[in-house]
């Protein structure tokens, strides 16, 4: 009977471990859809997510961009209004400084811009400063006024021979005006005080 019990317990201890295994396995199964239903959750989670972030990347790049062509066109508006106020400066003191003659010198100005191809606002600066120095030093309007227009002219010939922007030769030809002759000698010209 030995054998007959040691066959029953050993079977009955295979359908247990059958019956266990089964258990597992079925166990291991649901442990598995659940985890991968739990990652197929997770990925759609992370799917939504990374699309709202790519949203919020481009609607941060939308008003990155916005503002930095706000910002340029708030500063082209300041250089307009500058470059404004400039030339209402420049035509102020053109007429302070030629009073009587603004018109007649304006008219000379226009069109020596118009043949040399430079900026009529420009060459009245220029001949403003001129004319400032001038008056004070006891010339004549008129004759300051025609003095000044012949050295724009100069000025802006020496800077074209040069190659020197004009602006530079008239700040050197003030100087020299004004006792500064070294300024002048880079164009060839030598100013002594026993020729002048």
């Amino acid at each position: 009977m030995a054998d007959k019990n040691t066959i029953t317990v050993e079977l009955r201890l295979r359908d247990l471990a059958t019956k266990e295994l089964d258990d597992f396995e079925r166990n291991t199964r649901r442990t598995g859809e659940r985890g991968r239903k739990s990652f197929k959750k997770i990925d759609a989670a992370a799917k939504k997510t990374t699309k709202s972030i790519k949203g919020l990347v481009v609607a941060a790049a939308a008003a990155f961009a916005a503002f930095k062509a706000l910002e340029a066109g708030g500063r082209a508006a300041l250089g307009f209004s500058q470059a404004a106020a400039a030339a209402e400066e420049a035509e102020g003191k053109f007429r302070a400084v030629f009073k009587e003659l603004d018109v007649r010198t304006e008219t000379t100005l226009a069109a020596f811009a118009s043949t040399v191809g430079r900026s009529n606002l420009e060459l009245k600066k220029f001949a403003s400063s001129f004319q400032d120095i001038f008056v004070p030093l006891g010339l004549a309007r008129d004759k300051a006024a025609d003095l000044s227009v012949a050295l724009t002219a100069l000025a802006v010939d020496v800077g074209a021979f040069s190659d020197r922007a004009d602006e530079d030769v008239v700040i050197d030809f003030t100087a020299a005006l004004v006792g500064s002759t070294e300024t002048v000698r880079k164009y060839g010209i030598v100013l002594l005080e026993t020729r002048v």
